[in-house]
């Protein structure tokens, strides 16, 4: 970690790594690039999850 990272914050960015390579597995597997309709018709967008409470399965 960089002096004044929190933890956090590389505990993302690797979470956003790892979503855009199944994002990315998903768009080669159903072959989304190959046909001009497909294109500007999907939106990729951010959510902010610490508006949501978590439920465990205690």
């Amino acid at each position: 970690l960089l002096k004044g990272e929190s933890k956090s914050a590389s505990v993302n960015i690797t979470e956003e790594v790892a979503s855009l390579s199944a994002l990315n597995a998903i768009i080669e597997y159903l072959e989304l690039l190959s046909d001009e309709f497909n294109f500007n018709r999907f939106v990729l967008e951010n959510y902010d999850l610490s508006q949501y409470m978590k439920l465990d399965t205690a």
